[in-house]
Parts: C-alpha cells; sequence; structure tokens
C-alpha cells in the first residue's frame, strides 16, 4: 500500500495503528483474531465495506486537520 501527498506521514501511520481493533502499544502485528481461511461470505464482505469507510472517514478527519495546522 502506498500512500502520497502526506506531510505527516509518521504521525498518520501511528494513528491508525492506534484506532486500529485489537491493536497494543508495541505488540507485532502476527495474527488477525478470529481470522479464517475459509471462503469469504457476504456478511464478511458488509464488515469489510463498513471497516473501510471508517477508515476512510478517519484518513479524511487526519487529513482535514493536519490542512488545518498549516
Amino acid at each position: 500500500m502506498k500512500i502520497e501527498g502526506l506531510l505527516e506521514l509518521s504521525a498518520v501511520r501511528n494513528f491508525m495503528y492506534s484506532r486500529m481493533r485489537g491493536a497494543r502499544a508495541g505488540a507485532p502485528a502476527t495474527a488477525v483474531a478470529g481470522a479464517t481461511s475459509g471462503p469469504v461470505t457476504e456478511g464478511d464482505a458488509a464488515a469489510l465495506a463498513s471497516t473501510l469507510r471508517e477508515i476512510a472517514r478517519e484518513v479524511a478527519a487526519v487529513r482535514s486537520e493536519l490542512e488545518r495546522r498549516r
């Protein structure tokens, strides 16, 4: 994944990590809790879409805040 155009990328990265479910300070990201290797269901797809929309809103808020601080 590549994010372009952010001047404070490390601050955005740290913010996103802090907002991720199950994230703990200093804990390595080795496995996703409850992850399975089976087929993706419609409910899984809907949950993923919802999570991605939430992430997009958070990134937009961070970008807006960074722009405001300029």
